[in-house]
């Protein structure tokens, strides 16, 4: 993994290696439901989205609340679809290179190209793990955007204090999860769906969370069997299989959201034991450079899935061996994409400054 850039001057190495975790996690979730789906078993499935994209959009949530700036935050968000740009060309032109290198030729289509624009999800394609794992961005781009609004307008009316600032939040909260728990019951908002409410609600309690800690083990411990048990007993409730934790992800239903919280509970816990952390530490490099390895598991998976079948192991052996593989094909590319991203959006604005002051 290539050393990361200059680090900002207050940055929070809490946050960044929650995110680090995180990122390694969807790598473990990939290596279980991709090229795992024949032998791993359903439970362990089921543990690996402990940690998923909903805790990702709490840590989105924790970090915007550092910046007030309402233009800041929306540059950031201009800044990350350029960077997927530069990634989709990288990822085109991988399926270029397949295509001369094996003749499989799935995904070369202008069909494909624009759909990938929008975040859809491209069929048929020679790396089907990648465009797969973007439904996660065009949720951020809807859900996002939306918790900046409500920051920025909860700082407006509470005067600029951060108490009446997390006071609106709190209730901006609340009024989402109504909604979504209205939408469960069978009722639809205009404009927002059961999917946007949902992860809206961890962006919201990341904003209110800015500054919580749980400081002992034992309250979080108490909170987390106090959250697994409202968990099995919604999902009797409803009549679901609590250890079939997919089946409730895609829409995310009430077990889900009760299975979310564990890993947000463990991070609140957590993040009063990592203050004195190192910004050196790998999984804090890894969680500065989590969306460049988000968008690069998908190429590492979708590889594994071609070469994981010629080898013939127990799935306890096997499948250790498949996610060290996976991380260490998801970090070769993530070099390679991390210096394209230097080579577009450093070298090449300065050589062109350049050229111009010469002219």
């Amino acid at each position: 993994m290539p050393k990361s850039s200059r680090i900002p001057k207050g940055r929070d190495s809490s946050l960044d290696l929650l995110r680090g975790l995180a990122a390694l996690n969807i790598i473990f979730i990939h290596t279980t439901f991709w090229s795992g789906e024949a032998y791993v078993p359903e439970a362990l499935k089921s543990i690996s989205l402990a940690v998923d994209v909903s805790f990702f959009f709490f840590l989105s949530g924790w970090s915007l609340s550092y910046a007030r700036s309402l233009k800041k935050n929306l540059m950031s968000l201009i800044n990350t679809y350029l960077k997927y740009l530069v990634f989709l060309a990288f990822y085109f032109a991988l399926l270029l290179l397949i295509r001369e290198v094996s003749g499989v030729a799935e995904g070369l289509t202008l069909e494909n190209l624009l759909a990938n624009l929008r975040f859809q999800v491209a069929w048929n394609t020679a790396l089907p793990v990648v465009m797969s794992s973007m439904w996660f961005m065009e949720v951020y781009y809807v859900v996002v955007p939306i918790a900046m609004l409500l920051r920025w307008a909860a700082y407006q009316l509470g005067g600029g204090s951060e108490k009446w600032a997390s006071v609106l939040l709190g209730g901006a909260l609340a009024a989402d999860l109504a909604g979504l728990v209205y939408t469960w019951r069978g009722g639809s908002i205009p404009l927002l769906s059961q999917v946007t409410l949902f992860y809206l609600a961890f962006v919201l309690l990341g904003l209110v969370c800015r500054g919580a800690v749980i400081p002992r083990l034992s309250w979080a411990l108490g909170l987390i069997a106090a959250d697994a048990v409202l968990m099995v007993l919604t999902a009797r409730r409803l009549g679901l299989d609590w250890r079939r934790m997919q089946d409730m992800k895609f829409p995310p239903n009430a077990v889900y959201l009760c299975y979310s919280l564990l890993a947000v509970i463990a991070a609140l816990w957590l993040r009063g034991k990592l203050s004195s952390v190192s910004p050196q530490n790998p999984l804090c490099q890894v969680g500065r450079a989590a969306l460049v390895f988000y968008f690069c598991q998908g190429i590492g998976g979708s590889l594994l899935m071609v070469l994981l079948p010629r080898i013939q192991l127990v799935w306890y052996a096997k499948l250790p061996l498949a996610y060290v593989i996976n991380v260490a094909v998801t970090a070769v590319f993530v070099c390679l994409l991390s210096a394209l991203y230097w080579l577009v959006f450093q070298f090449l604005p300065k050589l062109l400054g350049g050229s111009r002051e010469r002219l």
